[in-house]
This record gives C-alpha cells, sequence and structure tokens, in this order.
C-alpha cells in the first residue's frame, strides 16, 4: 500500500486479526516480555568471550537471559541434563565458562578482562517442564516451569590463576567434569550428594 491510499478491507482486517493473535497469545502466557537488557558491551564480552548463544535474543527462550546485579554476571541457558546427557553436559558447561564455546573465546578470565565491575560469573542449564490446565474460561491454559540443571560459578580471583589455551586440551574425554570441578568455585547440582 502506498503513502495517501486507503488501506482495502482484507489489509485492514488481516492486521487486525494478526494484533488479535498477538494479544491473545500475550494473555495465553505464550509470549512473554523480554527481560530487562544488560548494556551493549556485557552482552558483546559474554558473545565474544564465551559464545554461549548460537541465535539471536529474539529466537532464544525467553528464560534464556544475561543478568548482571551487584558484581554477578548471570547466564542461563537452556540444556536438559538428564540420562546419557548428564556428563557430556556437564563437560560444556564447564568448557564453555572456563574456555568458552568457540574457538578463541577465552572463557571466563577474558570476560573479567573485558568487565572489570564483574566479580563472579554463572552459568546456569535449566529445563523447561509443561503442563496443560483448564482455564476460568474452559480453554486450556499451558504452565511453564523452568528448573534448573546446573550452576557453574567462577569468581575474578580463580579465573586469573587459570590458562584457557592449557584448559582447552584438558578439558576432554571421561575425566572432563572430575578435573572441571576442582576448577571452579561452584558446580551445583539439584539433589547431588556431596562429594558427587
Amino acid at each position: 500500500m502506498l503513502y495517501g491510499q486507503r488501506p482495502t478491507r482484507g489489509r485492514v482486517l488481516a492486521r487486525a486479526a494478526g494484533l488479535a493473535a498477538c494479544i491473545v497469545a500475550l494473555v495465553a502466557g505464550q509470549v512473554r516480555p523480554a527481560a530487562a537488557a544488560v548494556p551493549p558491551e556485557v552482552e558483546a564480552a559474554v558473545a565474544k568471550n564465551l559464545g554461549i548463544y548460537s541465535a539471536v535474543p529474539p529466537r532464544r527462550d525467553a528464560d534464556e537471559t544475561i543478568t548482571l546485579d551487584r558484581g554477578r554476571l548471570e547466564i542461563r541457558f537452556l540444556d536438559t541434563l538428564s540420562g546419557a546427557r548428564r556428563e557430556p553436559g556437564l563437560c560444556n558447561g564447564l568448557r564453555w565458562l572456563l574456555v568458552g564455546r568457540l574457538a578463541g573465546g577465552g572463557g571466563a578470565r577474558a570476560v573479567f578482562d573485558a568487565l572489570l565491575d564483574v566479580d563472579e560469573v554463572a552459568l546456569i542449564f535449566y529445563a523447561v517442564e509443561t503442563h496443560v490446565e483448564p482455564g476460568r474460561d474452559g480453554r486450556y491454559v499451558q504452565q511453564r516451569a523452568v528448573v534448573p540443571q546446573a550452576r557453574f560459578t567462577i569468581r575474578r580471583e580463580t579465573a586469573a590463576r587459570l590458562d584457557p589455551a592449557v584448559l582447552s586440551k584438558t578439558l576432554v574425554g571421561a575425566r572432563c567434569v572430575s578435573l572441571g570441578r576442582g576448577l571452579v568455585d561452584e558446580l551445583w547440582l539439584p539433589n547431588a550428594r556431596p562429594g558427587q
């Protein structure tokens, strides 16, 4: 439609239907507002040095976020760690935090070098559980719950002692999790027994 032309009835109805669908999805909880954005330099430092996300923010899961609060940088990533995926997933989390996901990333040490106001970096893997319940109006409503799977945390002082180039060769294979566990300040797993 060109400027100055009157919209046709079909175009008006199509736009109204699209707007109504967006409103219904928002009310039903299918589309959630975006989390408060971190400064662009924080997002850029995480992307460059950790390379956690392979999708642009609008294409990510609604809970895949980066937050910065009082010196703690928290990165949430959707990854289910169950069954045969548990050990490789834990190894990935340790490698991504310490070395970076992509070649030449630099890991948490490079993040600390780039962001002087960050004292701690936490990478949280989570799963999403959904179920459907009948709503008051007789329609079914999907409920969504975020379930933490693992949290990998490292502080500035710990990262300063590590060499990402050496770790990229060390954190591989069957010993990856046992070696990596001793290099981070915390590896939290739900329902984990002490020493596990």
